[in-house]
């Protein structure tokens, strides 16, 4: 896959979850490398690891979206700049465009891995030290 290839597969991830579909894993290699945003959270590996934290993020949101912003691709790894909002589901206080990221590695037309941020400073970290 080239690089054009690489970045509509990260926009057809994107699609989906700015609709709110956290579901569709076909994108994925079955033993994917999930980093999560959560705090004290290791990675995990497998399809089943990734829902499991999606599960455990959005459980914590009401009206969760997110949006793309921008992408920066650098060899197989693309980079998506990216904004989120939702209500806290206990607190109930809202969070309006909050900066966050997501570092997917493509090999083989899949992501091997994804890694999340809610943070840009800690992606772009990352980015430089997976290329």
């Amino acid at each position: 896959m080239g690089d054009a290839d690489n970045q509509r597969l990260v926009r057809e991830i994107y699609a989906d979850w700015e609709r709110g579909d956290f579901t569709r894993t076909d994108w994925a290699h079955p033993e994917i490398e999930v980093v999560s945003p959560l705090p004290h959270t290791a990675p995990t590996h497998g399809l089943e690891g990734m829902r499991r934290m999606w599960a455990d993020w959005l459980s914590g949101w009401r009206d969760f979206s997110v949006e793309a912003v921008e992408l920066v691709q650098r060899g197989d790894c693309v980079l998506v700049l990216s904004r989120f909002e939702g209500a806290g589901r206990e607190s109930g206080i809202s969070a309006q465009w909050l900066p966050g990221a997501a570092l997917f590695t493509i090999r083989g037309g899949v992501v091997v891995r994804l890694a999340l941020f809610s943070g840009r400073d800690a992606a772009m970290a990352d980015l430089e030290a997976q290329t």
